[in-house]
C-alpha cells in the first residue's frame, strides 16, 4: 500500500501505462495486478483520504462524500471531464464526456465482470486479447461479460468527444444484489452475453428513449454529497432495468404469448425485478401489463400466487422500506426523500407514510435519533 499511495490518481489504471497512437508496445497487454473494478475500488478509497489533487493534465476531487472521484482535463489533454462512484458493494458507475487533443489507449484486465454502457455520442475501439478491433459508435448501447480471465484494449480518438455511460459489477452476485433477479430471462441474457463475448467482446443494443434520457440525466446531474450517490444508484437501476426490459421486449416479439412462454411465476418474477429496479418512478398495473405484453388482471393473479401479495401492497412496502433506510442513515431532506421513492410532492409522500407508521417522517427520524 506504500506503493501505491506514492502513486497518482488517475481516471486510468494504477498500473496500466497510456498507449499513444504510434507506440509500439500498445499491442503488447502489460502485467496488470488488479481487476478493472478491483482498481476503480481502490482509486475511490485513495481519493477519499486524500480529498483532492492535481497532475499535470488533470485536477481530481473526492466526491459522493467519499464515494467518488471527478477527474477535470486541463487544456493540454482535453476538455471535459470523467467520473467513478462507487454505487453498492462491487457495483461502480463510470461517466465520461470529453474530447481529447490526441489519441490514446489503455489495458485493462478482467475476470468474471459484468458491464453495460450507453455510448451518447462520439465512439470508442474496443478489442480482447488477439481479437479483432472493433469501433462502438454512439447512438448505442453494449454489454459484456467476462467469465475468463482476460485483458481489454480500448482506445479513443484525438478530436472526437466521447459522452458515455458504463456500470460495471464486480461479478454476477453483485449485479443479483443490486437488483438482477434470477429467472429464465436473466439467465438468457447472461448466457447471450457469454456466448458473444468469446467470439468478441459485446451484445449491443439500440438504445431506446428511455435509456438516453437516463444516461443524459447521469451526465449532466447538478449534485453533491450522499444525494449524488443515490441520484446515480436510482438511475443505474433504473438504466440497468430498461436494457434488460429490450431483452424482455425482444423475447416477446418473437413469442407474442409471453405469459405462456415464460410462466406464471417467472413473470411475476420480472414484475418484481421492474418494481424493485425503479422505486422513483410512478408505476401503475396498466403500464407494467403493456411493458410485459399481459393483461393487468393476468399479472396480478400470477404476482398474487407467487408472492402472496398484491403488486400495489409489494410496492408500498419496497418504498417504505426505501424510506425508512434513508431516514435513518442519511441526512437528506423530506423532499428529496419523497423523490427518491417516487412521490411527486413531499405531502403525499408523508400521508403514505403516516397511514404505514402512525408518525410523520420527520417524527421517525426524531424517534430514532434519540
Amino acid at each position: 500500500m506504500d506503493e501505491l499511495t506514492k502513486r497518482s490518481i488517475s481516471p486510468f489504471g494504477l498500473y496500466s501505462p497510456v498507449y499513444s497512437s504510434d507506440s509500439e508496445d500498445r499491442h503488447c497487454p502489460p502485467y496488470l495486478p488488479m481487476t478493472l473494478t478491483e482498481d476503480l475500488s481502490l482509486k475511490i478509497s485513495m481519493a477519499r483520504a486524500k480529498g483532492s489533487g492535481s497532475d499535470e493534465e488533470w485536477d481530481w476531487v473526492s466526491t459522493c462524500s467519499g464515494h467518488g472521484v471527478r477527474f477535470q482535463f486541463k487544456e493540454d489533454f482535453g476538455s471535459g471531464s470523467s467520473e467513478l462512484i462507487e454505487l453498492d458493494e462491487g457495483v461502480y458507475a463510470r461517466l465520461r464526456r470529453s474530447t481529447h487533443s490526441k489519441s490514446y489507449g489503455v489495458w485493462s484486465r478482467h475476470d468474471g465482470e459484468i458491464n453495460f454502457t450507453v455510448v451518447l455520442k462520439g465512439g470508442v475501439c474496443a478489442h480482447a486479447e488477439d481479437g479483432p478491433t472493433r469501433w462502438i459508435w454512439g447512438p448505442t448501447a453494449f454489454a459484456f461479460f467476462e467469465p475468463q480471465p482476460v485483458k481489454h484494449f480500448s482506445e479513443v480518438s484525438d478530436g472526437v468527444p466521447v459522452h458515455m455511460v458504463s456500470i460495471w459489477f464486480r461479478n454476477v452476485q453483485a449485479l443479483a444484489r443490486f437488483g438482477l433477479v434470477p429467472g429464465r430471462q436473466s439467465t438468457s441474457f447472461l448466457t447471450r452475453l457469454i456466448s458473444q463475448t468469446r467470439t468478441m467482446g459485446v451484445t449491443t443494443f439500440k438504445p431506446s428513449a428511455e435509456v438516453v434520457n437516463i444516461a443524459e440525466a447521469m451526465l449532466t446531474v447538478d449534485m453533491d454529497g450522499v444525494a449524488r450517490q443515490l441520484f446515480f444508484g436510482g438511475k443505474a437501476r433504473e438504466l440497468l432495468c430498461h436494457l434488460i426490459q429490450c431483452e424482455v421486449r425482444e423475447d416477446h416479439q418473437r413469442n407474442p404469448n409471453l405469459n405462456s412462454t415464460l410462466g406464471a411465476r417467472n413473470l411475476a418474477q420480472l414484475v418484481r425485478s421492474r418494481i424493485d429496479l425503479t422505486l422513483s418512478e410512478p408505476l401503475s398495473g396498466d403500464d407494467l401489463a403493456r411493458e410485459f405484453g399481459a393483461s393487468r388482471n393476468t399479472l396480478m393473479r400470477h404476482f398474487k400466487s407467487t408472492f402472496g401479495t398484491t403488486m400495489y401492497e409489494y410496492c408500498l412496502a419496497k418504498k417504505m422500506e426505501r424510506a425508512t433506510h434513508l431516514l435513518e442513515t442519511t441526512l437528506l431532506p423530506i423532499t428529496d426523500i419523497a423523490m427518491s421513492v417516487g412521490y411527486s410532492t413531499p405531502s403525499s409522500f408523508t400521508d403514505a407514510f403516516r397511514r404505514q407508521f402512525n408518525k410523520s417522517p420527520s417524527h421517525y427520524r426524531i424517534h430514532h435519533d434519540s
